[in-house]
């Protein structure tokens, strides 16, 4: 599930638990602090209780700035950085589960703009 008011200021609230609404326990809230339409998107994560001790400690300068390029008429390419991430163990562990993680997401949006696939997306 997800929620997105699309703004500077807005947030993308989304749930990965099947029947899960947006709001109950492990929503996750995503804060825009940047939004140029159909170029830019800067987003930051509110962390929550569960996220791993070394990202809240530096959560104030971790963010994702997601750059959109248009190569087509129908076609954009997606770059999605990482900002903040500080090169140590802890960190190349955390990525290890977020690249792949994302990676899919965008898959499936790719999917879901291409083909239409609706109902891997609900709204």
């Amino acid at each position: 599930m997800a929620k997105i008011d699309l703004r500077a200021g807005g947030t993308i609230r989304t749930h990965y638990t099947p029947g899960a609404r947006i709001g109950d326990p492990g929503t996750n809230v995503l804060h825009i602090l940047n939004y140029v339409p159909q170029r830019v998107l800067t987003l930051r994560a509110e962390l929550a209780a569960n996220w791993p001790e070394v990202m809240k400690e530096d959560a104030g300068n971790l963010m994702n700035v997601v750059v959109f390029e248009p190569v087509a008429a129908n076609r954009t390419h997606i770059t999605s950085n990482g900002v903040g991430y500080r090169n140590t163990p802890a960190y190349e562990n955390l990525l290890k589960f977020f690249i792949p993680a994302n990676e899919g997401l965008y898959r499936k949006l790719k999917n879901f703009l291409e083909d239409g696939k609706r109902a891997e997306f609900k709204h």
